[in-house]
């Protein structure tokens, strides 16, 4: 059910791992979080150069998680 109408299910991207290592199922790609503290939100993105060190109150977290492809 989506409850935000700017939201749409798209379907699945892959698994998701804690470490980039996968074995035999294949690469991942590193998932980068940033915090934003006076909006309350968090972003993702798999583009560290995206935003850098943050911007527009963004701040960078760490590697979220590794998603495998």
């Amino acid at each position: 059910m989506n409850t935000n109408a700017a939201w749409v299910q798209e379907g699945e991207l892959g698994k998701s791992w804690t470490s980039g290592v996968m074995g035999s199922e294949g690469t991942s790609t590193a998932i980068y979080r940033y915090n934003n503290s006076k909006k309350n939100r968090h972003f993702y993105t798999n583009n560290i150069y995206e935003i850098g060190p943050g911007k527009d109150g963004y701040v960078y977290e760490s590697i979220a998680f590794y998603l495998g492809n």
